[in-house]
């Protein structure tokens, strides 16, 4: 039988169709990651290790109060960790204080073998805010010790206790927010930019500490230490990776800045030509009363339009909870033309055809 006897047979397009959903719907909700946080303890020393998908963070929110006295009176952050490796060109999350706002989060990151601290979500500098930015001069000598002292005088970044940038005061802020800031280790909140490597101690405290109150978060290695007793302490590793927000279709630039956003344009959008090329030609079979052929073409894109947008906002939102995925306006967009671009390709093919087909028949 010939390819157009099975495009003609609106039973077999049903099923076709059908299939062509399932197949969609199981790669746009498929969530390849493991159950598992991949956070352990350091046999050797009892250093907090952080795998490919691994959170730690901190179990009760920083009051707006201590917050606010952080960035009052100066603060301290002192980090000791071991990066995996040197050789990743994406920011990758050490330490993150945030309050939900990614625009006035405080980051302490690693790009390759710079040590990247800032507030805001200028990953590539655009916007020109203000940063520190440090080379560490001996990668390979082990665990680096980072600490940032941020004072009233002036902003310090030191590694292995080698004054690197000296920058002026009230440079960098802790967020504040109503709800608390949540302070984490090796990502974001959507499990994003993860850091992956090992942390023998973190401390987060104030120059000047209030008298009767415990203004210092810390965790220091130790070993035989379980990761059970960390939860006693201020420090929470779950045992399964989860999401600790939840971001509706984020709106991505339609530009490229990587191979990866190459990859995730042109698939999405060749992803639902499929769709939209087999959905055309069960539309044509429904009864119309259009006259024009223009008007009958114009109604069968608008129909698959709306479909292809309809689906694509269906896996787009069950997106949202899933941790390896991101629900993005621009996936919408892409998903919905190409859907249109399919249909075209249909409409094309059917024209194309029966004009053959009538040249033939007069010859």
């Amino acid at each position: 039988m010939s390819l157009l006897f099975w495009l003609e047979s609106k039973r077999v397009l049903s099923v076709f169709l059908l299939l062509l959903i399932s197949a969609m719907l199981y790669v746009g909700l498929k969530d390849d990651v493991p159950k598992t946080n991949q956070v352990t303890l350091s046999e050797a020393d009892g250093a907090l290790v952080f795998g490919e998908r691994a959170l730690a963070y901190s179990k009760q929110r920083m009051s707006d109060d201590w917050v606010s006295y952080l960035n009052k009176s100066g603060y301290e952050i002192d980090i000791e960790f071991s990066p995996l490796s040197y050789d990743k060109q994406l920011f990758q999350f050490l330490l993150l204080f945030t309050n939900g706002d990614s625009a006035e989060q405080l980051i302490v990151s690693q790009v390759r073998d710079y040590i990247i601290v800032m507030n805001g979500d200028d990953y590539n500098y655009r916007q020109k805010l203000p940063r520190l930015t440090a080379k560490i001069t001996d990668p390979f000598q082990g665990f680096q010790r980072l600490k940032i002292v941020a004072s009233e005088q002036s902003t310090v970044l030191s590694i292995n206790d080698k004054k690197l940038l000296v920058k002026p005061s009230g440079m960098l802020k802790i967020p504040e927010g109503k709800a608390g800031v949540r302070l984490l280790l090796s990502g974001s909140e959507l499990l994003e930019n993860n850091w992956r490597g090992a942390i023998k101690s973190v401390s987060i405290k104030p120059l000047v500490k209030r008298t009767n109150r415990t203004d210092h978060l810390s965790f220091n290695a130790r070993q035989n230490t379980k990761l059970n007793e960390l939860a006693k302490s201020w420090l929470v590793i779950p045992d399964q990776v989860i999401l600790l927000s939840h971001q509706v279709f984020l709106n991505e630039p339609f530009k490229i800045h990587s191979n990866n956003d190459i990859k995730d344009i042109v698939l999405n959008f060749i992803g639902f030509i499929p769709f939209g090329y087999v959905l055309a030609l069960l539309v044509l079979k429904a009864p119309m009363r259009f006259t024009h052929q223009f008007s009958r073409a114009t109604f069968v894109l608008f129909a698959v339009f709306l479909c292809g947008f309809l689906l694509s906002f269906v896996i787009e939102y069950r997106q949202v909870w899933l941790v390896t995925r991101q629900s993005s306006l621009r996936d919408l967009y892409l998903n919905s033309v190409g859907a249109v671009w399919g249909a075209i390709l249909s409409l094309l093919w059917l024209y194309v055809s029966r004009y053959m087909k009538r040249r033939v028949v007069k010859n």
